[in-house]
């Protein structure tokens, strides 16, 4: 069965260019293309988002969706080159409908030195075109006609739009699938995917519960014992921890030693355990609070503001590692081995920012931030501090020590080919000094 849906009203189209103008209000073009049926137009202001303008003769729709444009095979038509000789890099300031008109949208794009760009979409069947005037130029996709206004009025009586449900079928005709998901549907699927990582969480804190009851062993109590009586003669209950054929001191330093391991190893589990608390605790106010959470194919759903740079980044990059908030727009993540290092780092944009210990082995830290925004000198010490407790563990450094941080962009960052350790090569590094 094939995906089809009504081009939208005049009250339709109104209530999604308001939508679509409360997103993207000062956003970058940055790519265009073209295919027989949409001509996308790719922004970026806090991520990016993807103006589709449908052509179908019969069908002219417009639609959004918050990312880049699929990777596909494109047309190269004069009206491409056109917007990317006159349009590409300005920021839209206005979107506007002429209700005399119809179902006709205004683009407007502006840029330095009074650079002006202007985009018509006429989404009205047997009618659809796209005219675009720049500098005193103009180029249309197909030969114009003249419009006639509308009989169309808002009389108050309007049926209730939903722009979600809408954008979800939008969606599936652009992607070309054959039956649309209606949202009671993703809100049952989303739920069963809660419900299994609820489950899975839950039997890891149940482990991780009895491996506590195993960090028990009196090895203090011992180490003190035999300091204080100089002897290895111990009560039966400790025998098991003592090492008769071992001098008394190798005994006391084992004691003391595996105290300290078992400390730390505590210590960690208590921390993971709490960790999964809050995350349970995270999925189970999603129910109440966000209802259906968008998938990889409808991210047109959820707004630039709450998408996770590092996040996205460990998606490309299909690895595991964590991440650290330093402000809006700006994010560190790391990855949990070489392996996930190297693989962050490929997939890492030319103008993040990659740091790493001077001299020392470890991981290295990528700062992800939009183009062309710098990265205050605070929040490169707060990535570092993070950095620097998470190589070497926040009981191996020492308060006072001074530490000595490179910073490159990731596109002077290359990885030394067949090296298994995820060594790199780098230049046009700069030095940033750490003071514990």
């Amino acid at each position: 069965m094939k995906v089809f849906v009504a081009t939208l009203n005049v009250y339709e189209l109104q209530q999604l260019v308001a939508t679509l103008k409360s997103y993207a209000m000062g956003a970058q073009l940055q790519d265009i293309a073209l295919n027989k049926n949409y001509l996308l137009l790719q922004h970026h202001l806090k991520g990016p988002l993807t103006v589709g303008l449908e052509i179908r003769p019969l069908r002219p729709r417009l639609g959004y969706f918050f990312g880049e444009i699929p990777k596909s095979k494109y047309l190269v038509k004069p009206i491409v080159l056109f917007l990317r000789a006159h349009a590409k890099n300005l920021r839209l300031v206005d979107i506007t409908m002429d209700l005399h008109w119809g179902r006709v949208v205004q683009f407007l794009y502006s840029g330095s030195e009074g650079r002006e760009c202007h985009i018509e979409f006429r989404s009205i069947p047997h009618g659809v075109n796209i005219i675009i005037k720049a500098q005193g130029k103009s180029i249309s996709l197909f030969p114009v006609k003249e419009l006639v206004p509308s009989q169309f009025s808002l009389d108050g009586t309007e049926a209730p739009f939903d722009e979600n449900v809408y954008l979800d079928e939008w969606m599936n005709a652009f992607l070309g699938k054959a039956t649309p998901q209606s949202p009671v549907s993703l809100i049952e699927e989303q739920e069963k995917k809660r419900k299994k990582e609820i489950h899975k969480k839950e039997m890891l804190i149940e482990k991780l519960t009895q491996d506590l009851s195993s960090f028990n062993k009196p090895w203090l109590q011992v180490g003190e014992y035999l300091k204080s009586q100089q002897t290895l003669e111990v009560p039966d209950d400790w025998s098991t921890l003592i090492d008769v054929n071992l001098s008394l001191s190798s005994n006391m330093q084992i004691c003391f030693a595996q105290y300290k391991k078992q400390e730390e190893r505590r210590e960690q589990v208590v921390g993971r355990l709490h960790q999964l608390q809050l995350e349970i605790q995270g999925l189970q106010q999603s129910f109440e609070k966000e209802g259906v959470e968008p998938s990889l194919n409808l991210n047109y759903l959820s707004p630039p503001s709450v998408r996770s740079l590092a996040g996205e980044l460990l998606s490309k990059a299909k690895a595991r590692g964590r991440k650290l908030k330093l402000a809006d727009e700006i994010e560190a993540v790391f990855g949990k081995s070489a392996k996930d290092n190297l693989a962050i780092l490929r997939k890492a944009q030319a103008w993040d920012l990659w740091l790493h210990l001077k001299d020392l082995p470890g991981a290295h830290l990528i700062i992800r931030r939009p183009k062309h925004k710098s990265v205050d000198q605070t929040y490169l010490l707060e990535a570092a501090r993070w950095l620097l407790n998470e190589t070497l563990g926040k009981k191996k450094v020492i308060e006072g020590d001074r530490y000595e941080i490179l910073v490159a962009e990731c596109r002077y960052v290359k990885p030394i080919k067949g090296d298994r350790l995820g060594r790199v090569s780098y230049q046009n590094e700069k030095s940033l000094r750490l003071r514990v």
